[in-house]
């Protein structure tokens, strides 16, 4: 099977989980307990509640990251340092172009254990000294290569 059939197959299961959240009437919030109010004195109740909650939650995640996977990814830029501080790319030469700030989501361009290059999904964040991407503080944003979903210059 290849990684291109799991992801089909994925986004067919995914198709029976949107039906599912619209015919209970979910919101971008996904909580059950929104829509629905289980009776507190009925613990067989509270239970299955409580149990299809957790359920959910992994479900929706799920429409989440292959809604993130179906945006289309700019191209890779090379990130270096601009004078206010912040970290970004050239859109057009002699033009500063787009920079990140705290929160901002990115893709990188990093080196695996083994050595292999491979791309991985994270943001910026800020240490009180300098920014730095969330979750490889070790690997300067300076000379990284990048790229965006959803991002259109």
């Amino acid at each position: 099977m290849t990684l291109q059939t799991i992801f089909k197959r994925l986004a067919d299961i995914d198709c029976h989980v949107q039906a599912l959240i619209r015919d209970i009437g979910l919101g971008d919030d996904y909580e059950l307990g929104d829509v629905f109010i289980p009776n507190r004195a009925d613990p067989e109740e509270m239970f299955l509640f409580n149990e299809l909650s957790d359920l959910m939650s992994p479900l929706c995640r799920l429409h989440r990251e292959l809604l993130y996977l179906l945006m289309p990814c700019s191209d890779a830029q090379v990130l270096k340092k601009y004078p206010n501080g912040r970290y970004g790319y050239d859109i057009r030469p002699f033009e500063e172009g787009r920079t990140f700030s705290c929160g901002s989501p990115i893709e990188a361009l990093i080196y695996d254990e083994d050595g292999y290059p491979c791309w991985v999904s994270s943001r910026v964040e800020h240490n009180g000294t300098d920014y730095y991407l969330y979750g490889y503080s070790d690997i300067p944003l300076n000379g990284l290569t990048v790229r965006e979903r959803g991002y259109t210059a």
